[in-house]
């Protein structure tokens, strides 16, 4: 069996599969990933081939802040066509990037299964060009499906639906696209969902689900000694997306003020930023007791007491399956969207990065370590996420599937 993946060409839109691709190789399965080539060292050090295809990542982050700022402050009434015209034309522009490379690789190396990010939408294309059967496979909440963006398997009549409108139209520039390659623009781009949501947190309502155990991974790295050493004070994460300080500006990078809410909390606790790059040279003065290390948080969340971040997906599923309380300094609509049903939950507390500062994000620090509340919710977070299936047993039922195909 031959499995292609197409992932968003961003790292963190294909660390959540990883754990999948692998329980493919070792049943015996081919795997590849289709990205592009600023991405493909990063496939490549998971393990898994990755085959480079046009992809133009920079179209996601060209709006920019005013961009993403609109976004998290228009109201509902206004929010779907601004979703159309900005973020689904970003990525109907990427899929005009992607498509023509991957038809041909498709056409060539004859996959049995494309399984594809809900928003790279020249996965389904290629799938439908070549008869492969069409997967998707979900970073998290479904939020492509909650705000019923097109080809995300809505139903428009569905009583759970969280937004007013009942559909958002396709842009003309991705329903050009498949007009080009003679596809058609299902309201359904494919036959079943990969999720790996615990249920509890998941939107209502899908169709033809295959779940899987959210797997923790977020790239390669050193685990360094002191990971291994016995804690001698309580240890608090604090960690900023990459990808958000670069569309939003440096004037939105939040780890000083974090550690600065941090220093004036009561007891003593040991804060490891987990930084790389750029964002590790932003921090500036270190204060006593706050280390400042390239570490996975696959490796670094499970001796922490508390994470404080910035609402990415990746951070919100790796903390929860650790049983990690979290504080949420959401900076952009879709991390506000992604972080409300751990909130909900108990398992994190939110707050609007834009509009909290320091004593707002100390107070709720205090909140979450003083009081055992949040730590119980994370824990049983933990334990549903433990709960669901493993990677093999997703991996046996896509067989399953390509065999009755």
């Amino acid at each position: 069996m031959r499995v292609l993946f197409v992932p968003l060409p961003f790292p963190t839109h294909y660390f959540p599969t990883v754990g999948l691709a692998w329980a493919l190789r070792l049943a015996g399965a081919e795997v590849r990933v289709a990205t592009g080539a600023d991405i493909a060292e990063v496939v490549d050090r998971s393990g898994i081939p990755a085959v480079t295809v046009n992809t133009q990542p920079e179209l996601i982050t060209a709006p920019r802040k005013e961009k993403w700022l609109e976004l998290e402050r228009m109201p509902e009434e206004g929010l779907a066509g601004a979703l159309v015209s900005g973020p689904l034309d970003n990525y109907a522009k990427i899929a005009w990037a992607m498509a023509d490379d991957l038809v041909t690789f498709a056409e060539g190396w004859r996959p049995d299964l494309i399984i594809s990010d809900p928003l790279a939408y020249a996965g389904p294309l290629a799938a439908e060009v070549t008869g492969t059967v069409p997967v998707r496979h979900l970073w998290g909440v479904d939020s492509p499906r909650q705000f019923r963006l097109p080809g995300s398997g809505f139903d428009e009549d569905d009583p759970h639906r969280e937004v007013p409108w009942r559909a958002l139209p396709w842009p003309p520039r991705l329903l050009e696209l498949f007009e080009r390659h003679r596809a058609t623009p299902r309201d359904d781009l494919a036959v079943c969902t990969v999720d790996p949501c615990p249920p509890s947190l998941q939107v209502p309502g899908m169709a033809n689900p295959l779940p899987v155990r959210y797997t923790p991974y977020n790239g390669t790295g050193l685990v360094p000694g002191w990971l291994l050493e016995p804690r001698k004070r309580p240890r608090i994460c604090v960690t900023w997306g990459l990808a958000s300080t670069a569309t939003l500006g440096e004037e939105f990078f939040g780890v000083p003020a974090i550690l600065d809410a941090i220093s004036g909390l009561e007891g003593d606790y040991e804060v490891v930023v987990a930084a790389r790059g750029s964002d590790a040279e932003r921090i500036g003065p270190r204060p006593e007791g706050v280390r400042v290390e390239q570490v996975p948080l696959h490796a670094l969340l499970p001796s922490c007491d508390a994470i404080v971040h910035h609402g990415g997906s990746g951070t919100l599923f790796t903390a929860a399956c650790y049983g990690v309380p979290q504080l949420v300094l959401a900076m952009m609509h879709e991390h506000t969207t992604a972080a409300t049903p751990f909130a909900e939950q108990g398992a994190a507390v939110l707050l609007s990065g834009a509009e909290a500062g320091v004593p707002e994000i100390r107070d709720a620090l205090a909140g979450i370590l003083g009081g055992p509340a949040t730590g119980k919710a994370a824990a049983a977070l933990a334990a549903e996420i433990r709960a669901q299936p493993a990677p093999a047993e997703a991996a046996a039922r896509l067989r399953a599937l390509v065999e009755a195909t």
